[in-house]
This record gives C-alpha cells, sequence and structure tokens, in this order.
C-alpha cells in the first residue's frame, strides 16, 4: 500500500486557510476537501485491524472527493490533490472488499465470504479491477459448494440444492456441483430432478473430460433404476421393472447384470425371443471366470426361453449349464418341468 497523501492535502489546506480572507462560504469547499482527507487517512492506516469499517471511510471518501471534484470552487493545486486521491481511493476499494472477503473465507464464515465476494465482484466491474473480479470468480464456485456441503450435513437439503445451483452457475464446467446438487435432490426424495441432474453431470463431464465424476454419475443413475427393478420384480410387477432395467442400461449400455434381469423379466412376460436375445447380450459382457454364479442365473433364463418356446433340447441344454452354486436347486427343478433327460 502506498503513502497516503493526506500530509500533503492537509498542509496545503492549512496554507489555503491560513493565507486567504475566505468568508464562511467561500472556505466551505476547503473544510468539505479536509474532512474528505481525513476519511481517506483513516481508512488507509486502519484496514489491517478494521478492514471493513475502513471500506466504509473509503467509500465515504470517493462519494465526498466525486461531489468535490463537481464544484467549480475547488480548483488549482486543492483540485489536483483531491483528483490523486480519488483515484487512489477508486483502487482501493475493490481491493479492500477483496481483503474483506478473503478474511471471511480464511475464519471459514462461508455465507459472509460469499456476500464479501458478490459485493467485490460488483466494485471490482464498477471501478475496472480485473485482479479482484477474477480472484471473486474463481472463489465463489468454492463457496457456493462448501455452503452447500455444509447444509447437506445440515440435512437442510433445499438450501444445500440452491448452493449448488449457485456453485454450477458460476462455473458451468464444474461437473461435481452437478452431482452434488443430484444428490441433494435425492436426499430430497425428488426423483425426477435428481434424474435431470444426473444427465447435466454426465454431459458436463464429458465435456470437460472428467472421467471419476462420470463414473460415479452413471453408477448413481444406473443404481436409482436397479433399486426400482428389484423392487418391481420382488412385487412381481414384471412391466414396471424391465422398463426401469431398461432405463438402467440407458446409464450403462454394458452391464451384463441388468441384461440378465431384462431376460428375466420378459420370460416372466412370456417374451421368450426377447428374452434370449437379452440372455446372449448379458452373456457376452459378463466375465465368464468372475462372475459364475450370475452366468448360470442366465443359463437358467435361456434354458427357460428355449424350453418355453418348444426347443426342449436346446432348453435343456442351458438348463444343464445354470447347475452351480445357489443357481442349481433351480436349475434341476426346471429340467424336471421341462422333462429334461
Amino acid at each position: 500500500m502506498t503513502k497516503p497523501l493526506m500530509t500533503i492535502l492537509a498542509v496545503f489546506l492549512f496554507m489555503l486557510t491560513a493565507n486567504a480572507p475566505l468568508t464562511a462560504q467561500d472556505s466551505n469547499p476547503a473544510e468539505k476537501a479536509q474532512k474528505a482527507a481525513e476519511a481517506y487517512n483513516w481508512a488507509i492506516k486502519n484496514y489491517k485491524n478494521n478492514i471493513n469499517e475502513a471500506i466504509d471511510s473509503l467509500e465515504r471518501f470517493e462519494k465526498a472527493a466525486k461531489m468535490l471534484l463537481e464544484d467549480e470552487k475547488i480548483e488549482g493545486k486543492l483540485r489536483e490533490q483531491i483528483e490523486e486521491l480519488h483515484v487512489k481511493a477508486k483502487r482501493y476499494i475493490p481491493i479492500f472488499y477483496r481483503k474483506s472477503a478473503t478474511k471471511y473465507y480464511k475464519q471459514m464464515r462461508t455465507d459472509m465470504a460469499i456476500d464479501r465476494f458478490k459485493e467485490a465482484m460488483e466494485v471490482a466491474k464498477k471501478f475496472e479491477d480485473e485482479k479482484t473480479l477474477e480472484k471473486a470468480k474463481n472463489l465463489l464456485p468454492k463457496l457456493y459448494y462448501k455452503s452447500g456441503t455444509d447444509a447437506m450435513g445440515m440435512m437442510d437439503y433445499q438450501k444445500a440444492i440452491d448452493m449448488f445451483k449457485k456453485a454450477a452457475e458460476y462455473d458451468s464446467t464444474w461437473a461435481k456441483a452437478y452431482l452434488k446438487k443430484a444428490e441433494a435432490y435425492n436426499k430430497s426424495d425428488n426423483d425426477a430432478k435428481m434424474i435431470a441432474a444426473i444427465k447435466e453431470t454426465i454431459e458436463v463431464a464429458k465435456k470437460t473430460d472428467d472421467q471419476k465424476i462420470l463414473d460415479r454419475a452413471i453408477r448413481m443413475g444406473q443404481n436409482y433404476y436397479w433399486r426400482k427393478g428389484a423392487n418391481a420384480i420382488s412385487n412381481s410387477e414384471n412391466e414396471i421393472a424391465l422398463e426401469n432395467f431398461k432405463k438402467a442400461l440407458d446409464f450403462n449400455e454394458n452391464d451384463g447384470y441388468a441384461y440378465y434381469y431384462t431376460a428375466l423379466a420378459k420370460n416372466k412376460l412370456f417374451k421368450y425371443d426377447a428374452a434370449i436375445e437379452d440372455g446372449k447380450k448379458a452373456l457376452e459382457l459378463l466375465d465368464k471366470e468372475e462372475d459364475k454364479e450370475q452366468v448360470a442365473m442366465v443359463h437358467l433364463q435361456m434354458g427357460i426361453a428355449f424350453a418355453s418356446l418348444g426347443k426342449k433340447e436346446k432348453g435343456c441344454e442351458y438348463l444343464e449349464k445354470a447347475e452351480y452354486g445357489k443357481t442349481a436347486t433351480k436349475a434341476r427343478k426346471e429340467q424336471d418341468s421341462f422333462e429334461c433327460e
């Protein structure tokens, strides 16, 4: 911070009032200038310990200086000094706002830091301070994100949603903000908006090559429809189950487990040809060594489908392959049902 010019201005004002017999009316501009300069000087001397008061003082000076410079009675050296301080004040005001906001940020007073940085942005635009403007733009999305995570911890999900929305508004490329918004919608049981937010996350994550967030968003959407599909299966709501597992596949078309469940649902709906096709897709995607139990379950569904279509030999072949682990008992029961040899 450069040395204030208060001393120079004060000396000049003293000389002005000492050497010229001014009337009360004539001396008024000089008195106003001196009071304004005192406000400037106080702000410069005290900003480290009283940053917010310094802002108020400096803003009062800036307004007063602007009015003084509009007064034709202010001229010569006095005008030059006021102009010089006015230029400095316009430079310092956004810097002081930035310092105040940063202080709140370091103190973890997130909501106050948000408000101050927003003010800093407006002041920076007014006085063309690119550094302050850039810092505010960079920090505001992080602050809104922090406020959102704090709100999540307090189970204030609507505030969390609002904060994550703001974070995404200030940084539309930050995929994580969209994902957290989806999680907040999930906590508030707003399924439709949760899915919309997941899709937004996937779109942004793809554009920004954020593979980690992309994977998390895909899993979140996939698992949501998985749970709905599994609940529908257990309640014998096979059409609903099929619809939900299809939506799970929209999030991950390489999910062999989902194809197993669509095959299961289609068998229960007597759509045997379609069940066979989904079973084939499941077998293409599942790891024959790592997913032996799941492979056996797929074989079971394909066996049932083929046998139900009158292709007994093919059906029994798959039912025999299904004799593994927990699926073995069901496989033998179906073999008996279709009179496999």
